[in-house]
Order: structure tokens, then sequence, then C-alpha cells
């Protein structure tokens, strides 16, 4: 309906910028909303966000938080953000508010009703199709040809993929949305982060390590297949639902099974902790029981097309060019 024309897009007087996928979770977006917005904030603009707020934790002054967002302002410090499935009222919220002056939209590529100034699809390199099936036999929420509708398409993941496969996957992008900036992204790992005192520490120092991983992401084994990549010995794995809702039985289940598997440590991702850590202090029992655990903390890195997105970026703001 709304390629048709029966229904419009409503256009906001700010730009915005979507980052979505056509499958269901697991291909990096958040760490990619999150490097659209360090490169926003770099050039001097004031970034809001635009969630649904899957994972919700709670609230704050009567706004839902959910751990992508926690991760995010854990990154990036503070910045405006409007949670909630109406992305296009929220928009209007944010426009009157006049807090931010341009907007970041997590997970739009489906959410037709709020027009955008540059859709950002990710592809995850490692598993780019969700099983080649649109839900629920498979993992895509709408047929691969849709990518047409994007302005950029990014291969994430590559350097976790086998090279002839993404060379597959972009010629496969190339046929379908010729007119598309395709970029390729990866990961740069900051280090691990101790749960209990939040001192962080390089990889290097993890090399060989007996561990056991536990997440609960859309995606899992992209997670313990980069923990192998970075040498550690991962003798015990534990995926929970996408968005898990930890709860003290499940904290209790991987510190049991760290301890049988004979783990040094634990390591989770970091949308992980900022939910255990709240049901931790929640407990009462502060993050002292969680010495030995501790989050993987990554970035996106762009391994190719990144003056391409910095000059769609640019364009936002077309007075930017002017002299």
């Amino acid at each position: 309906m709304y390629e048709s024309g029966i229904l419009r897009s409503e256009k906001l007087p700010i730009p915005v910028v979507s980052v979505g996928n056509l499958t269901a979770g697991g291909t990096g977006k958040t760490p990619f909303v999150e490097l659209i917005m360090r490169k926003l904030q770099a050039a001097g603009h004031k970034p809001g966000l635009l969630s649904r707020g899957y994972g919700r934790v709670g609230n704050v002054s009567g706004q839902p938080i959910n751990d992508e967002l926690l991760v995010l302002r854990d990154n990036l410090g503070d910045f405006p953000a409007y949670i909630g499935p109406d992305r296009a009222a929220n928009g209007r919220l944010a426009v009157s508010r006049g807090d931010c002056d341009c907007l970041v939209m997590d997970d739009g590529f489906q959410h037709r009703r709020l027009r955008r100034d540059i859709d950002i699809v990710m592809i995850d390199a490692t598993n780019p199709l969700g099983h080649g099936r649109l839900l629920p036999r498979g993992l895509l929420r709408e047929p691969f040809e849709s990518i047409r509708r994007a302005r950029v398409v990014v291969l994430n993941r590559v350097d976790m993929a086998d090279p002839s496969r993404v060379l597959e996957i972009e010629a496969a992008v190339r046929r379908t949305a010729a007119g598309c900036v395709l970029l390729k992204a990866g990961h740069q790992v900051i280090g691990f982060l101790r749960s209990s005192d939040a001192e962080c520490f390089p990889t290097v120092n993890f090399s060989g390590k007996r561990v056991f991983a536990a997440c609960g992401i859309g995606n899992p084994e992209s997670f313990f297949r980069l923990l192998e990549m970075l040498g550690l010995e991962v003798v015990g794995k534990l995926a929970f639902p996408d968005h898990c809702a930890f709860e003290p039985g499940d904290i209790r289940e991987i510190e049991e099974t760290r301890k049988s598997c004979s783990a040094e440590t634990v390591i989770v991702t970091q949308k992980d902790i900022v939910k255990i850590a709240a049901v931790v202090k929640e407990s009462g029992s502060g993050l002292a029981g969680l010495e030995k655990w501790f989050t993987l903390l990554i970035r996106t890195e762009l391994v190719s097309g990144e003056a391409e997105l910095d000059g769609l970026l640019t364009e936002l703001w077309p007075e930017s060019r002017k002299g």
C-alpha cells in the first residue's frame, strides 16, 4: 500500500537515518547505530534515537529503557531517546521538543510510516538470507529483493565469513540493488571488561584461557565464534533467547555451569551484562558475585566504503556543502 501510494510516509523537518535488516535479529544493528551516532556527534550534530524498545528493562522518568539503549548510552554518553512502536509519533515528539537535530531509527527498515533520508540495511555475511525462507520457516522478514528500497547495504561480519561467500553476497546485492552504496564491516575488539569493578583488560590476557560463554542475542553463534577467533578456549556455551530478561536462576545456572566446566571465567555480551547487573543489583548482593564474569567490548569497524558513508551523512545538511 505504501509502494502503490495508497498510504504515505510522513516526512519530518529533520533528517532521519534508519538502520534495519531483512532478517529477524542478529545482524549487528545496534553497534552500527552506535557507529552512525558517533559520526554524527563528531560532526557537531545532536542525534536522537528512535527505537521500538525490544528487551525493555525498566523505566526512567516515565520513559521506557531497553537493553540496546543502555548499551548505547554506556558507550556514547547521554542523548535523547524516544522508545515505542510508533516511530512517526515519537519523531514528531522529538521535533517538538527540539532536543536533537537528526534522528537515528534502530530497526526501521519495515517501519514505512516514517520517511527516512538514508535507509541502511544490514546483512550478516555469515547467514545472509536467514536460511533462505520467510518467517516462520526461516528468518527473513521480507524477500531479499526488498533491498532495492535501501540507499546503503552493509555486509557485516565479513571478518568471520568465508571470503568467497562474501564475494557471492556482494555480487547478489549489486545485481539486485545496483544503485545502492555497498559497505563492508567487521569487528573492532576493545577488550574484556570485568563486571565487578569495570576494569578493562586487553584480549591478549585471555588468550588460551578456558571460558564459559553465555549470551541472549539474535545470533549467538557469531559471539561464540568471535571468542574462539580471539584465541579463547570456549569449554561451554549457553544461548538464551534474544533480548532475554535474565532472572536470578539464569545467573545461578551460568555460574554453576562455569564451575562444572572448570572454566576460569564467564564471558557475556554488553547487551547481556546491562540486564544481568540490574538483576544482581535488585537482589541486593551487588556485583561481588561476578568477579569471574567479563564482558566482550566490541565496535563495528568499516572495512570498506567509509568515505561514501561520510559523504551521505554530510549531504543530510546541504548547507554544509556551500562554499
